[in-house]
C-alpha cells in the first residue's frame, strides 16, 4: 500500500471588517473641511485673475480696432460719437470688431445685477452694406470708457483711448458704494493707449505721485485722464 502523507492545511480565519469609528469619520471631514476653505479661496483668486487679465486683452483689442478704424482708407480720420454704444458701432461697422463681450465684463457689479440679455454682437449687417445696432446691445451696462473725437495726430503711446469704467478725476476707481461702481470696484483697472498697449493701475498716482499719466499740452506727468486727451474730445461712459 501506497504510503500516504497526510498535511493539515491551516485553517483560514477571516477577520470581520472593520468599519470607521465615528470619530475616525468626523476626523476625515474635518480635514476635508479645512482643505476646502484653504483651496476654495485660492481657486476663487486665480478665476478673479484669470477674469481680469482677459478684460485687458478686450481692451487691447479696443484698442487696435480702434487703430483699425482711425487708418482706414490710408486717411487718418476722428472717431466721434455721443454714447459708448454709438462708438462700438463705429468700430463695429468699420473697424473690423463686433464682439459685444469685449465691452463689458462678467464680474463688473453691473453686468452681475443686469437681468438683461447678455449680447453676443454689436450690430447686425444685412450683408449688403446697412448696418443696425443690436437692441440687446443698446442699454446694456457696459465695463468700458470710450474716448470720442480723440485727435488722429495725438501721441499714441501715451494717449488713453479706452479704459475700465469708472476712473475718477483724482486716479482711482469708484467703489462699490456708488451708484455707478468701477468695473472691477476700486480695485483698479486697466487703460489702452492708442499704440493697442494696455497697463493694469491700481491708481493713477504714478511711482513719484505726481501721476502716471502724461498732459497732452504740457508732457508732464497728471493723475488726471481727461488732461492726458485733446481738449475737444469727449470722454462716454454706462451711467
Amino acid at each position: 500500500m501506497d504510503n500516504e502523507i497526510a498535511v493539515k492545511q491551516p485553517l483560514s480565519h477571516s477577520l470581520p471588517a472593520r468599519g470607521f469609528t465615528l470619530v475616525e469619520l468626523l476626523a476625515v471631514l474635518s480635514v476635508i473641511a479645512i482643505l476646502t476653505a484653504a483651496i476654495v479661496p485660492a481657486v476663487g483668486k486665480v478665476l478673479h485673475n484669470a477674469r481680469r487679465a482677459q478684460s485687458g486683452a478686450a481692451l487691447r483689442q479696443i484698442a487696435l480696432a480702434y487703430a483699425s478704424y482711425q487708418s482706414e482708407g490710408g486717411k487718418a480720420r476722428t472717431l466721434n460719437a455721443t454714447t459708448v454704444y454709438d462708438w462700438a458701432f463705429a468700430i463695429a461697422k468699420d473697424g473690423g470688431v463686433n464682439e459685444a463681450t469685449l465691452y463689458y465684463n462678467e464680474e463688473d457689479p453691473l453686468v452681475t445685477a443686469s437681468t438683461a440679455t447678455h449680447p453676443k454682437v454689436v450690430a447686425y449687417s444685412d450683408g449688403a452694406g446697412a448696418w443696425t445696432l443690436n437692441p440687446d446691445f443698446d442699454g446694456f451696462p457696459l465695463s468700458v470708457t470710450l474716448v470720442s473725437g480723440l485727435s488722429p495726430d495725438a501721441p499714441a503711446s501715451t494717449t488713453p483711448v479706452a479704459w475700465t469704467r469708472g476712473l475718477k478725476d483724482d486716479g482711482t476707481w469708484r467703489g462699490a458704494a456708488d451708484a455707478t461702481p468701477g468695473a472691477w470696484n476700486d480695485e483698479g483697472g486697466y487703460i489702452a493707449y492708442a499704440d493697442g498697449h494696455v497697463e493694469w493701475y491700481a491708481n493713477l498716482d504714478g511711482d513719484d505721485g505726481n501721476g502716471a499719466l502724461v498732459n497732452y499740452v504740457t508732457k508732464r506727468p497728471t493723475k488726471k485722464i481727461s488732461e492726458a486727451i485733446n481738449s475737444t474730445a469727449k470722454v462716454l461712459e454706462y451711467k
